[in-house]
């Protein structure tokens, strides 16, 4: 192996040496292009991408969050004077969800952050996680809008639904911090409940507990009253809320947009419900308490035979019977009653008002699809020209157009709601998508022009190699025997010249003598010209 290796190597530096200087500079030349192409194309498609993850803050904030990363172990930079902060693309969404739980700023992980992460090699638990995570800081925001509510902490325990017996599933709970500027009045705590148990699919308002940054308990829901509600108007909303949440939770899935318009007629009388309850009072008896037994006995013997049948006013034919045989007959009959006595409860329940009627309630609910109208699929299929521009096709297809609505999800929606007098009306809404030019990056560009250097070296290469090399004559080398031979032939070859030159030499002189002395300027010139090749 090393001898191969060996006799590489010198091979490689006998061609080194014999090549010319030129092709050793267009040789280097070539490596060092090739080199400072390779290590850009390394540096571009290895070095981090930073993006901005908090901008235009105080300084104090971003103290706080560069802080927050670094005891997190998230690489990150500070720029724009210390108003900004950069993280690596990879860390955004760690970086998201720690500064959500940390409550530093306003941004949190959102829906959209969770859909757009990237999940890959995530476990379903962490996955489960991360969504719950985004659901706290949505409702966090919600409740930030509140007038006094700084910012909100929010805990959401929900249940799992993977678990085999219903009986294991537990419900739905939240707890909630509020950071408050000032205090909250009851109806403003009841409202909150009542905003995060419609968010919530599932939850209950006894199973909310809020508290304020001082701990003092603002709203709880195992001691407040069921509902919490102060006002028949109250009342009414929530129930309206109720019927419009499962209206839009069955619709939401077929169509864009869901509006309702609801009538509800709402029965504030108050009601008595009395239920009676018997059980035995011996535990595990089936049985009450014997209290007193009856015994009737009856014989009757030599009883009067039974009239005939029917009356005299009869038909004249009526029809025959069967009849038994006249003559004396003998009954007994014997009955036993037991009465046994039971634990009597009667539980009485007072119902309050703020049920609604049915049958004189109504509801219109208005639909949406949208139709969309993609640009550049109109150009490529030719529906969008010079003669028809893109303006124009929005002109013509603005209008919302009615569409059917499927009788069978009407009927859905009466039986869910239980209110019959309901309507549902749909339209197709157009939406029209731009097309949009996407512009080159820089690092896009730089990459393009690095291959575009490698494809013209490696044309200009294969050129080269392809072009034919200028051959030179070289005259073969000559044997011993035929060097004898050749300068034997220009011996005889020259005595031969010697022998002409004798005979014809002194014609040849004449003749020349002759020339110069008739043109002597022609013969100055022929000395001249040969005199000139003889220097070149």
């Amino acid at each position: 192996m090393q001898e191969k290796i060996q006799k590489y190597k010198t091979q490689l530096t006998e061609k080194w040496n014999d090549a010319e200087t030129s092709t050793k500079v267009k040789f280097i030349a070539v490596m060092v292009c090739l080199l400072v192409a390779l290590g850009l194309t390394i540096y571009f498609t290895t070095r981090p991408n930073w993006v901005v993850f908090e901008s235009n803050t105080d300084i104090q904030t971003i103290g706080k969050i560069q802080n927050a990363f670094d005891e997190a172990g998230i690489d990150n930079q500070i720029t724009k004077n210390g108003t900004a902060i950069e993280v690596k693309q990879e860390d955004v969404n760690r970086a998201k969800v720690h500064i959500a739980e940390q409550n530093i700023t306003d941004t949190g992980f959102t829906f959209d952050d969770a859909l757009n992460a990237n999940n890959m090699g995530l476990s379903e638990s962490d996955k489960n996680e991360i969504y719950l995570r985004a659901y706290e800081n949505d409702i966090e925001n919600q409740i930030k809008t509140v007038d006094g509510v700084e910012s909100a902490k929010v805990k959401l325990v929900l249940p799992n639904d993977d678990v085999f017996f219903e009986s294991d599933k537990k419900e739905a709970s939240a707890g909630i911090t509020l950071y408050t500027s000032k205090e909250l009045s009851k109806e403003q705590a009841v409202s909150i409940a009542r905003l995060v148990a419609m968010s919530v699919d599932g939850l209950k308002m006894e199973n909310i507990e809020i508290v304020d940054q001082n701990a003092n308990s603002l709203y709880s829901g195992a001691v407040t009253n069921a509902g919490g509600y102060s006002s028949k108007e109250e009342i009414e909303q929530q129930k309206k809320k109720e019927i419009e949440l499962k209206i839009r939770s069955a619709l939401s899935q077929l169509y864009n947009e869901v509006n309702i318009i609801s009538n509800l007629k709402m029965d504030w009388d108050k009601k008595q419900q009395k239920t009676t309850t018997y059980t035995p009072p011996i535990n595990d008896a089936t049985i009450g308490v014997p209290n007193r037994t009856t015994e009737e006995e009856e014989d009757v013997v030599n009883g009067t035979p039974a009239d005939a049948p029917g009356t005299d006013t009869n038909d004249e034919n009526p029809p025959n019977y069967a009849m038994g045989e006249d003559g004396n007959s003998t009954y007994s009959a014997s009955k036993r009653t037991n009465d046994y006595l039971y634990n009597k409860d009667e539980l009485v329940v007072d119902i309050d008002g703020g049920e609604v009627v049915p049958d004189e309630s109504s509801i219109a609910v208005y639909v949406y699809k949208n139709r969309e109208y993609n640009e550049a699929d109109l150009i490529r299929t030719g529906q969008i020209d010079e003669n028809n521009t893109w303006e124009d096709f929005k002109e013509q297809n603005s209008a919302e157009v009615k569409m059917d609505i499927d009788q069978d999800v009407v009927n859905s929606l009466r039986v869910g709601t239980g209110i019959e007098n309901l309507t549902v009306i749909g339209y197709e809404k157009p939406v029209f998508v731009d097309m949009v030019e996407e512009s080159i990056a820089v690092e896009q560009i730089v990459m393009l022009v690095i291959l575009a250097i490698l494809l013209i070296l490696l044309a200009f290469g294969l050129i080269k190699k392809t072009r034919p090399d200028e051959v030179e004559e070289v005259e073969p080398e000559l044997s011993v025997e035929d060097l004898l031979v050749s300068t034997q032939l220009e011996d005889e070859k020259e005595d031969m010249l010697a022998e002409i030159d004798t005979s014809v030499e002194s014609e040849y002189k004449k003749q020349i003598e002759k020339f110069v002395g008739e043109k002597p300027e022609a013969v100055a010139q022929l000395l001249r010209n040969w005199l000139s090749d003889e220097w070149e």
